[in-house]
């Protein structure tokens, strides 16, 4: 005989991911839950279970539809041994989406490429809005950075709040601990005058480092996005903090660099070297960075201008054939198996995205000083931009260029990400908002033009284990 079963759905909980729901269950039993929301087509069903006896559960809902009646299947499995399934709709019609477009269009070249990757889960973008392989429009999160890192710890992702624009950026003064559905688990604030910017990485004691900076008025003495803080996940508190001001004094920096502003834009922790791996767009520099001293332990530095830790910089392997970043992006370690030489102890490989933001015609940098103001007119040569992969020998202290992936006519001076997926690699190209995904022989497996109407910082996949691990 069926149990008598309550529901009541609650679209939009936390008034943050417009696309979630709980559905809250009254029954007489505990129960453990399985829930399907339809997919427009059969492969784009959201599933996700429970393995707990609950009483009269919450369930967390992610995965819906805009502008539409969801239909939701919760299967009851209740401690009695009994099951039943329920149906009901979470009701999404009427939504201010703004200028989120609710479709984008994925051209797929490879089937194989677009079945190993977009096939298993999600595109994300910075905005923390989410596309599944059909186009559609399954995540929306309202009020959010347009900065965000896309990072997550395995069980939270850290979106960006009370934000503060300059000119230029914008930076947000809080962090914010979150699941898919919006809800804050706990904050993080930047210290006074200061806020985060563009990345964040998690140690080998999942505590949190994050790049952060002045929000104006940088000085000489402590310049804009110059800075390392970490923070202790659980209580929020700040456990250290470095600051590199001092080691850019009269450095050369891309034309369009501000005055004063170093600009860190990447941070990954690396286990293979226990290191923290640095990026700073400036001065095309690359860092190893010490975890608790913070101390920089070794650079990818271009010997042609001048070096910020000379003593350290690592040697090229074939000098001929090595390309040195300018402007670069997203310098991450990546364990894509095609390197495997170099995924081992005291070794690494990296991937990264090289914008060639301030190149001449004959690929030189087109430099001035960091404190010097950026002239009113200047040129950067409309090379595409590229992304590359070294390989790091921390024992010999060399560095190796193992490939370069180019997708014709796309160039992007600012922003950008390259993101491991597998064993290929999802590519966002911010100016246009323009992402792909290749393998490691340059094929071009998806396309999706105009992912977002503005500049688009990052996109990247998130697998639906992923997804199911941040409800």
């Amino acid at each position: 005989m069926n149990k008598q079963i309550q529901t009541n759905v609650i679209v939009n909980p936390y008034q943050q991911n417009l696309l979630s729901a709980h559905v809250v269950i009254t029954a007489d039993n505990a129960m453990k839950y399985r829930y399907t929301v339809a997919g427009r087509t059969i492969d784009c069903a959201f599933i996700y279970e429970n393995n707990e006896y609950i009483l009269n559960p919450t369930i967390p809902v992610i995965g819906l539809y805009a502008n539409q009646e969801n239909n939701i299947t919760i299967e009851c499995l209740f401690d009695d041994g009994s099951a039943q399934t329920v149906d009901v709709i979470a009701d999404t019609t009427g939504q201010d989406y703004g200028v989120t477009p609710l479709t984008v269009d994925f051209i797929i070249n490879d089937e194989k490429i677009a079945r190993d990757t977009l096939y298993q889960g999600w595109m994300v973008t910075c905005y923390y809005t989410a596309y599944d392989k059909n186009g559609d429009l399954r995540m929306a999160f309202s009020n959010v950075w347009d900065n965000n890192n896309l990072k997550s710890d395995g069980t939270s992702v850290y979106p960006g709040f009370n934000v503060f624009n300059t000119s230029g950026e914008t930076y947000a003064q809080t962090l914010q601990q979150m699941n898919l559905l919006g809800e804050t688990r706990q904050s993080y604030q930047a210290p006074n005058a200061c806020g985060f910017h563009h990345d964040i990485t998690f140690g080998p004691d999942g505590n949190m480092y994050c790049l952060i900076t002045l929000l104006e008025n940088p000085t000489t003495e402590q310049r804009q996005q110059a800075s390392i803080f970490k923070f202790n996940v659980t209580t929020g508190d700040v456990l250290w903090s470095r600051d590199y001001s001092a080691f850019f004094d009269n450095q050369d920096v891309c034309i369009d660099a501000q005055p004063n502003d170093i600009h860190f834009n990447s941070l990954e922790y690396s286990s293979q070297a226990n290191q923290l791996i640095l990026n700073n767009r400036s001065t095309s520099t690359i860092y190893g960075i010490n975890i608790e001293s913070g101390d920089i332990e070794w650079t990818i530095d271009n010997p042609a201008y001048s070096l910020v830790a000379e003593s350290v910089n690592l040697q090229p392997l074939n000098p001929e054939n090595f390309i040195y970043p300018n402007g670069e992006h997203s310098v991450f370690p990546t364990t894509n198996p095609k390197y495997a030489e170099y995924i081992a102890d005291n070794r690494l490989a990296l991937t990264l995205f090289n914008n060639k933001a301030a190149l001449f015609d004959d690929g030189s940098e087109n430099d001035k000083k960091m404190e010097d103001p950026i002239p009113n007119e200047y040129y950067e040569a409309p090379f595409d931009s590229q992304c590359m992969v070294y390989g790091i020998d921390l024992t010999e202290k060399t560095v190796e260029l193992l490939d370069t992936f180019d997708i014709p006519g796309q160039r992007s001076n600012i922003t950008s990400e390259i993101h491991e997926a597998g064993d290929y690699y999802s590519i966002m190209y911010g100016v246009d908002s323009n992402f792909f995904i290749i393998d490691t022989d340059n094929n071009i497996g998806v396309e999706c033009y105009g992912v977002y109407p503005a500049l688009t910082y990052r996109g990247r996949l998130f697998s639906y284990d992923e997804l199911r691990n941040l409800i």
